[in-house]
C-alpha cells in the first residue's frame, strides 16, 4: 500500500464492516483491511494515530488526553531553551568532573490493504510509543565560550534560579560520587556527546544531526520501550534524567532540576505528536547559539504526483545578534525557492550583504529565487499559534 503517513499522524477512519476480529476501514482516499481485538461496529468513527510505518503499518486508537497535557505545558515556550545549559551543569556535578569548577558557568478508493487495531491505553492517554495496536503487513517506505547565564527563566530550586541555588548549595565530594554512580559510564558518555553537539555551531554537521538529536534527547523514549529496546532508550537524555530523578539518595537539587528538564523534553514530545497529527515533522533546535529554534517539515497534501514532490521546510529561530528569523525553503519540481523573513531593517540589511554567500551555500540546489523581507514572528509565538486547539479538533472523541 502506498502512503505518506508519518509516525504520530492522526487519521480519521470509519468502520465499513466488522466481523471475526477483522474490520474494513474507510480512510477517505483508501480503505484498509485490519485485524483487531477491539469490538467495533459498522459506521463507528475512529481517531487513529500512526504508531509505526514499517515493517507494518501500525495504528493506535487515541483519545484527546495528549492535547490536554500539552496545554498544561505550553507556558514553558515563554522561556528560552536551556537544555544544553542544564546538561552542562549536570555533567559538572560528577565526581570525575572535579577538575572543573564546582559551580559551572551556565551558557546562555484504492485497493484495500491489511492491518491490525488495538484499544487506547487504559488510562486514556495517547503517549508516544504506546503498545503497538494496529498493524499492516503492507508497509510504506570543545565547548565554546559560555554565554551569560539565563537558566533562571526555566529551572528553579525551592523558588531560586538554579544558578543561584547551585551557588548556595555546592555538592560535597560524597554527593558528587553519588551523582557519578547514578548512571552507567555509557550513559555519561552519551550525555557528553550530546552536550558537545548542543554547544556546536551546527555548520559542519548537516541535516542528519537534527534527526540524531531527536533520538539523543529521548523524544522517542516511550516508543523504544514499547519495542523492547529499553537499553537504547536509557542512553538518551530523557532516560538518564528519569534515572536520576528516581534515586532518592541523590541531592534534591539534582533530582528536581532533572525533573524540570524532563518536563521540557515532554513538551517537545507532545509538540512533536500534536504537529504530526497534521502531517508535520517537528525537529527542535536546542543549540546554545540559538535563543529559540525548531524546524517544521511539510509535504504537499492533495495527493497528486506534483504534490508528492513538493516539500516545505520552515526554520524558525531567534539569534542574539539578529533576533527572530523565519526561513522558508520550498522544494518544488526539483527547484528551490527561498524566502527569509527578518525582524526589522537592520537584520534585513545584514542578510542582504550576505546574499552572495547564501547563494554559494545553496549552490548544490537548483535555486530559483531568494527573497529577503521583513515580518518574522518570535519562534515561540509562531509555534503557539500553530498549537492552539481548534473547536473542531480532530482529537475530539467521536466514537
Amino acid at each position: 500500500m502506498q502512503h505518506n503517513l508519518l509516525p504520530h499522524q492522526l487519521i480519521q477512519a470509519t468502520v465499513v464492516e466488522s466481523a471475526d476480529r477483522q474490520v474494513l476501514l474507510d480512510m477517505g482516499k483508501q480503505q484498509l483491511r485490519a485485524q483487531t481485538d477491539v469490538e467495533m461496529r459498522s459506521g463507528q468513527k475512529l481517531n487513529l494515530q500512526v504508531v509505526a510505518t514499517h515493517p507494518r503499518l501500525t495504528f493506535q486508537v487515541v483519545s484527546p488526553s495528549a492535547n490536554n497535557q500539552l496545554l498544561h505545558l505550553l507556558h514553558m515556550y515563554d522561556h528560552h531553551s536551556e537544555i544544553g545549559s542544564a546538561l552542562s551543569t549536570l555533567l559538572g556535578q560528577r565526581a570525575t568532573a572535579s577538575s572543573m569548577p564546582t559551580q559551572t558557568a551556565l551558557p546562555g478508493g484504492a485497493g484495500a490493504a491489511t492491518a491490525t487495531v488495538n484499544a487506547p491505553p487504559a488510562d486514556g492517554s495517547s503517549a508516544e510509543g504506546a503498545a503497538p495496536p494496529l498493524t499492516s503487513p503492507a508497509a510504506g517506505p570543545v565547548a565554546p565560550a559560555a554565554a551569560p547565564p539565563s537558566l533562571a527563566s526555566t529551572v528553579q530550586y525551592k523558588g531560586l534560579p538554579l544558578t543561584t541555588a547551585a551557588g548556595l548549595l555546592p555538592l560535597t565530594a560524597e554527593q558528587r560520587q553519588l551523582v557519578e554512580a547514578a548512571l552507567s559510564p555509557q550513559q555519561w558518555s552519551q550525555l557528553e556527546q550530546l552536550s558537545s553537539k548542543l554547544l556546536s555551531n551546527f555548520q559542519d554537521s548537516g541535516a542528519r544531526l537534527l534527526f540524531d538529536l531527536a533520538r539523543n534527547l529521548g523524544l522517542d523514549f516511550e516508543s523504544l520501550l514499547a519495542q523492547d529496546q529499553a537499553q537504547q532508550a536509557s542512553q538518551s537524555l530523557k532516560g538518564a534524567l528519569l534515572a536520576l530523578n528516581s534515586q532518592a539518595d541523590l541531592p534534591e537539587v539534582v533530582r528536581e532540576s532533572s525533573q524540570q528538564l524532563v518536563q521540557q523534553l515532554e513538551l517537545l514530545q507532545l509538540t512533536r505528536v500534536r504537529l504530526a497529527q497534521e502531517g508535520i515533522l517537528f525537529l527542535p533546535l536546542p543549540f546554545e547559539f540559538m535563543e529559540q529554534g525548531y524546524v517544521l517539515v511539510e509535504q504537499g497534501g492533495s495527493g497528486t504526483e506534483a504534490d508528492a514532490q513538493c516539500h516545505l521546510v520552515t526554520l524558525n529561530m531567534s539569534l542574539q545578534e539578529l533576533g527572530p528569523l523565519q526561513v522558508n525553503l520550498l522544494f518544488e519540481q526539483q527547484s528551490l525557492f527561498v524566502r527569509i523573513l527578518c525582524d526589522g531593517e537592520s537584520c534585513q540589511a545584514v542578510l542582504e550583504q550576505s546574499r552572495e554567500e547564501l547563494q554559494q551555500v545553496l549552490s548544490p540546489f537548483s535555486v530559483r529565487s531568494i527573497q529577503i523581507t521583513q515580518g518574522a514572528e518570535d519562534p515561540a509565538v509562531a509555534l503557539l499559534n500553530r498549537l492552539k486547539p481548534e473547536q473542531d479538533s480532530v482529537l475530539d472523541e467521536r466514537v
